[in-house]
């Protein structure tokens, strides 16, 4: 029984990776956007990593008949960042295309983020070396022989 738990969860996971690769060649053809980069993976699972912590806090003033603000301010600005996503991408693409790859996000990253600061430090982490990495030639002088690099 556990073999078949874990082939069903590979399978799970492998339609999971082969929709977001499908949703993202989809959206690259049609609108030469990319939605799952580092930035919206960091800014995506900020927001839902700020619910969630939110969310433990308010539960537990309730618990303990404490003041609550604090958690109530954390699922407002988690909220209002995932908001403010769901918002760009549907600008970048159209209404359907947005919603979709906003609810794919949340359901990743709401997962995710379940590992609350470990995963917010990993995706800067990330992010960061991606960065690095990167060969981004801006401002004056931003011409740069091949040779150099």
């Amino acid at each position: 029984m556990v073999v078949v738990k874990i082939a069903l969860a590979l399978c799970c996971l492998g339609g999971i990776v082969w929709g977001v690769y499908a949703l993202e060649s989809y959206i690259w053809r049609r609108y030469e956007q990319r939605f799952f980069t580092a930035a919206t993976f960091t800014c995506s699972l900020l927001a839902f990593s700020l619910l969630l912590v939110g969310h433990s806090y308010w539960l537990e003033a309730k618990a303990k008949a404490s003041d609550d603000l604090n958690g109530l301010a954390l699922m407002g600005v988690g909220g209002l960042i995932a908001v403010c996503f769901c918002l760009w991408n549907v600008r970048r693409t159209n209404l359907a295309t947005g919603a979709i790859g906003s609810l794919l996000h949340a359901a990743l990253f709401t997962i995710i983020g379940r590992l609350g600061a470990v995963a917010i430090v990993a995706s800067f982490v990330v992010w960061a070396f991606l960065i690095a990495t990167s060969q981004i030639k801006t401002g004056a002088g931003a011409e740069v022989d091949e040779d150099e690099w």
